[in-house]
């Protein structure tokens, strides 16, 4: 019996039946996998994080920095991808190390739900189990298993660190509550929660009747818009407790959920619910990879060098500066870079506005320079296939020296083989930012082809006998250009242009070759027989035709010539004769 509208009546509770299912429904979430099961934001999140990461690049490189291939069989996107899952869901990663003692090696993922907790040993290392259906099957040392524990936990310094699903464990709930509650709701007719109530005494044949009444014909999709009629001995009053859906916030409460979820996955709001803009979506892409992705994925790299390769003799690297959004954003900056120089702001000064980075070193080399003076950017500022490798090379060489590490060479097909290779031994003595830059700027080149190098060493001795031993420079520099313009194909415009200056060098040649008088010289070369063999060289030189130089020689005028004649004395033959001139002074 109750107390309703001040009357005394027999009272009736009516349960809807989307309310009553509720009470048998049993996928709550009180677990990371539930809610990735069952709440689409999370899941949405996690699969974001994990197609990110397992997008990146991955390098291994040996002790000499060389670029060697991934050594497991088990590829490094899938690796990724994984360890990636296991840390938002559960705060760590397990792959245990398979014993083979044959190339290649192999790695096995380990479902993290079946792993205990590592226990500490005495001897200060870990020890790893995995329990299935309540049973510890496996029981593993560290050397064994790859840990690649997330982050920090405040409460616990050897397991798992916090995962993001468990910090938007609560908000993941209310989501799925509230998607449930209005499905059901509308799926039984929208019936809310009802208590009917009838003044007088009933029976209970009665009662039982009124509520079988109200279940059959209230309740169901079907039975939203029907009109009802009874009969029965007194007053029925219906009195609905569930309150409106319009009364519940249910949208401001959704947005709220939603923002705890990705704020703890670390995604911008922008990438998975708002309509952004074109210019807002790229800023949330930017943001969320360059403080979410990287960091996490760098987090995975220090792990895995430390664990797993630099046993082995080898170092993996992330590379994260091969993605086109780290390159686009490094030109921006770059071109934002250049314009403050232009407009006149000191270097420093506008490297320290557009948030670079400097230590103590690379700001000590940047002031002993001066700034440079402005250049004019002409109205086309289309750039070649060699000079956009060029600008990607040297963006990737900052961020290496930047982060600390050894500038790997840089694969292209358009940057001509002498650039690549002068520019390549020059940044191995790179140490700073300012270093790098002042390579790609100089563009320095390497060793000449070895056939424009015999040419030209030929032509240098020709015009060094002609002069006397000194060759003129600018002869020899436009000498050098000629030679390597022949060489490739494609070039003759360059040809002529460079012939020019060897030309013009010939034709000022005007060489006068004074002979002082000289005593008659004696000279006695005893020379033992030899047999050397010397190939026959082929050297093929191509002079364009010259002017014949002018050459004037200035000789002393002969006063007098007298000649006598020795003979044998009984032969009468003659042995010797002498001349003797005299000169004029």
């Amino acid at each position: 019996m109750a107390k309703l509208y001040s009357e005394t009546i027999k009272a009736i509770t009516h349960i809807p039946s989307w309310a009553s299912s509720e009470e048998e429904y049993g996928d709550k979430i009180k677990t990371t996998q539930a809610s990735y099961k069952l709440v689409p934001l999370v899941y949405r999140s996690i699969r974001l994080r994990c197609d990110a990461i397992s997008s990146v690049p991955v390098r291994v490189y040996n002790q000499s920095d060389t670029l060697v291939d991934w050594p497991f069989v088990v590829s490094p996107s899938r690796f990724l991808r994984l360890t990636e899952a296991s840390k938002l869901l559960y705060g760590a990663g397990f792959w245990l190390k398979l014993p083979n003692p044959y190339k290649p090696k192999n790695l096995d993922f380990i479902n993290p739900f079946t792993m205990n907790q590592p226990k500490l040993l005495a001897d200060g290392s870990l020890q790893f189990s995995q329990t299935i259906n309540g049973q510890v099957v496996a029981v593993w040392k560290e050397e064994d298993v790859v840990y690649i524990r997330d982050f920090f936990n405040p409460e616990d310094d050897i397991g798992p660190g916090v995962s993001a699903a468990g910090v938007a464990l609560g908000d993941s709930g209310l989501l799925h509550y509230m998607s449930r509650f209005s499905s059901k709701f509308f799926e039984s007719g929208a019936m809310p929660l009802t208590i009917v109530a009838i003044d007088g005494t009933i029976d209970e044949p009665e009662r039982k009747r009124v509520e079988n009444f109200f279940k059959r014909n209230m309740t169901g999709i079907s039975n939203a818009w029907r009109v009802l009629a009874m009969r029965m001995r007194g007053t029925m009053k219906p009195e609905v407790i569930t309150p409106k859906i319009s009364d519940m916030a249910m949208s401001e409460n959704y947005s709220q959920a939603a923002r705890n979820i990705e704020y703890a996955f670390g995604i911008p709001e922008g990438m998975l619910r708002s309509e952004s803009n074109r210019a807002s979506a790229e800023e949330h892409r930017k943001s969320f990879w360059q403080d979410t992705v990287r960091p996490s994925g760098q987090g995975t790299e220090d792990i895995l060098n430390e664990q797993l390769f630099e046993p082995m003799g080898l170092r993996v690297e992330l590379a994260f500066e091969d993605l086109d959004i780290f390159q686009a954003d490094e030109a921006a900056r770059a071109g934002s870079l250049k314009s403050l120089v232009d407009a006149g702001v000191p270097l420093l000064m506008a490297m320290e506005q557009l948030g670079y980075d400097l230590d103590d070193d690379q700001i000590a080399e940047l002031s002993k320079k001066p700034a440079p003076a402005p250049v004019s950017v002409p109205a086309d500022n289309t750039q070649s296939d060699a000079e956009q490798d060029l600008a990607k090379w040297e963006r990737m060489a900052i961020s290496r020296v930047r982060a600390g590490k050894t500038i790997r060479d840089f694969a292209s097909d358009c940057i001509p083989d002498d650039l690549h290779a002068g520019i390549s031994e020059a940044l191995q003595d790179a140490k700073t930012e300012a270093d790098v830059k002042r390579i790609f700027a100089d563009k320095p080149e390497g060793k000449p082809d070895n056939k424009a190098e015999a040419i030209l060493k030929a032509m240098e001795l020709e015009v060094a006998a002609i002069r006397g031993g000194d060759i003129d420079h600018k002869l020899q520099s436009g000498l050098k250009e000629y030679y390597n313009a022949i060489l490739q194909e494609g070039l003759m415009k360059k040809t002529e242009s460079a012939m020019q200056d060897v030309r013009k060098a010939i034709e000022d040649m005007n060489i006068t070759v004074n002979i002082p008088e000289q005593p008659p010289a004696q000279i006695t070369v005893n020379v033992p027989p030899a047999e050397i063999n010397i190939p026959a060289a082929q050297i093929n030189v191509t002079v364009p035709e010259q002017k014949a130089p002018t050459v004037n020689v200035n000789l002393p005028r002969v006063r007098s010539s007298n000649q006598r004649v020795v003979r044998d004395p009984k032969t009468r033959e003659i042995i010797s004769t002498e001349t003797i001139n005299e000169y004029e002074e």
